[in-house]
């Protein structure tokens, strides 16, 4: 058997055979899986975080200029590395105080971001701004960027931001209506920043649900285009209690969700709003008044009634992680992350509400993200096109918190088998000499970045680069021996990677 049969024949065996295991981490991302990101010399946090269509990570809350919290975006690439493209280096930073809770995208690429900013009284008003997809602000919303509308009470701070498909923008927080007394509130803005009147009163909402407290911490846009709100609710003795709301789209209640618009369900916060393909509605929390909490996940039907098929009697849950956020999978499961003891904890469950223990140890993946890191706390999950997990938030080392990223693979597949590949997808010439190119047709119409892993046959990834692609071109890397560092192998996979687009090439020396 020749050389060219022999490899030929290990590869085609292994191709089936390679794996890693769901939740460890991707060593293709950043320092074995992880990334630590200061931008000044003190405190930076990633309170949220976005994924834009080519790949590219935006994650955002604030770093401290001068004792004062001001708004910061970062955008990294795919593969974790600051994107140089964007604001300073990677990085916007505002020149005024304030700081950011939410992000979301528009379709032209602009950032849109919320939280909130105190006057020269000290009090609190929704903060929203936005940023051209370089980093810089957009002069055509409010003032440099940005827009301060406040409901006149001392405290008020917007969570979450969501951008409609005509363009206006709607922000969800609280405002306060005296002592110990929040409400939920919203604001609706038009396209360049002003309130748009035909939302609630003069563009603002707000609604009582209970008695003390009451918090939106997420929302989400349905299909009709009606607004669904989650959050907690205190009650008379002061305990949370996880809250819901639906809006119609000129901002009054729903009155078919819900009882009035509202369901108010047992003790707990809700933290995050997930909707499954069927429209069933899943609410990713936690528990209270305990010094380690569960993790708690309800899923309700679309018009607010608890699904007692999930779970237990519609709950399911997760010991000793505090949930800060969470992703659905493609196929239905369930991705939440929180902090365990000081770390990241991600957990995985199936669409029916049990853990998932081919993911992680038992179902749970632990990280901590350095040797002398103090605290590592995630916020925000996301899945990304190919199927990776992305956790992003916090990590304090040393005298000071960083952004902090970290990603996990999805499943226990390499990629190299998927179902949906380029239709013509060649590597030239092959077998390849020591000097030679290495040329790569792809005459798809696909366009943006492309991610090129290069796979030991044991299923290893030996090195990963990025490439922007334009319709049908081929892309060269030259000296690809001496470039990429193979000097000692004699034949790797070649997987190239876009959008929902996967293929896998064997290439031989």
């Amino acid at each position: 058997m020749n050389i060219f049969s022999r490899i030929f024949t290990l590869s085609c065996l292994i191709v089936s055979g390679i794996s890693a295991q769901p939740g460890t981490l991707d060593n293709s991302f950043g320092t074995g899986g992880k990334v630590i990101h200061s931008i000044g010399v003190k405190d930076d946090w990633a309170w949220c975080a976005a994924l834009q269509p080519d790949g590219k990570i935006i994650a955002a809350g604030y770093s401290t200029v001068d004792f004062v919290t001001r708004q910061a975006v970062t955008r990294f690439l795919p593969n974790g590395t600051p994107d140089a493209s964007f604001g300073t280096g990677g990085n916007y930073v505002s020149t005024t105080e304030r700081e950011v809770l939410g992000v979301a995208l528009q379709n032209d690429g602009k950032i849109v971001t919320c939280g909130f900013q105190y006057n020269s009284n000290f009090y609190g008003g929704f903060a929203v701004s936005r940023l051209n997809a370089n980093g810089t602000p957009d002069a055509t919303f409010g003032t440099n960027g940005s827009v301060r509308h406040a409901f006149n009470t001392v405290k008020e701070e917007a969570h979450t931001v969501v951008v409609q498909s005509d363009g206006k923008i709607i922000a969800a927080g609280f405002v306060e209506t005296g002592t110990n007394n929040y409400n939920f509130a919203l604001i609706r803005l038009n396209a360049d920043g002003t309130l748009d009147n035909s939302f609630g009163t003069a563009g603002k909402v707000t609604t009582q649900v209970g008695t003390g407290h009451d918090v939106i911490e997420d929302m989400i846009l349905l299909p009709d285009g009606k607004i669904l709100v989650c959050g907690n609710s205190w009650d008379a003795m002061n305990q949370d209690h996880i809250a819901l709301a639906r809006y119609n789209t000129n901002g009054t209640l729903d009155n078919t969700f819900g009882t009035n618009g509202i369901y108010v369900g047992q003790k707990g916060e809700g933290i995050e709003l997930l909707r499954a393909s069927d429209g069933k509605i899943l609410l990713a929390g936690r528990e209270v008044g305990t010094t380690v909490p569960d993790a708690f996940i309800w899923r309700f039907s679309a018009n607010g009634v608890l699904d007692n098929t999930f779970g237990t009697a519609g709950l399911a849950s997760v010991a000793d992680i505090s949930l800060n956020g969470a992703a659905l999978q493609n196929d239905g499961k369930i991705i939440i992350t929180g902090l365990k003891s000081s770390d990241f904890a991600t957990a995985r469950l199936t669409a029916n509400g049990s853990l998932d223990n081919a993911f992680g140890t038992n179902g749970v993946a632990k990280t901590n993200l350095a040797p002398f890191s103090g605290l590592d706390q995630p916020h925000e999950a996301l899945i990304q096109s190919d199927g990776r997990i992305l956790i992003v938030g916090e990590s304090y080392q040393g005298s000071k918190h960083n952004m902090s990223m970290a990603r996990y693979q999805a499943s226990g597949s390499s990629g190299l088998d998927d179902a949906e590949v380029f239709t013509s997808f060649k590597v030239f010439p092959n077998p390849m000499a020591d000097d030679s190119r290495l040329q790569i047709a792809l005459e798809d119409d696909f366009t943006g970045t492309l991610r090129f892993d290069l796979i030991a046959l044991d299923g290893r990834i030996l090195k990963t680069f990025y490439e922007e692609k334009t319709a049908r071109n081929v892309i060269e890397v030259l000296n690809v021996v001496e470039v990429l560092n193979l000097d000692n192998v004699s034949a790797f996979f070649l997987r190239i990677s876009g959008g929902k687009y996967s293929a896998t090439r064997l290439v031989l020396r």
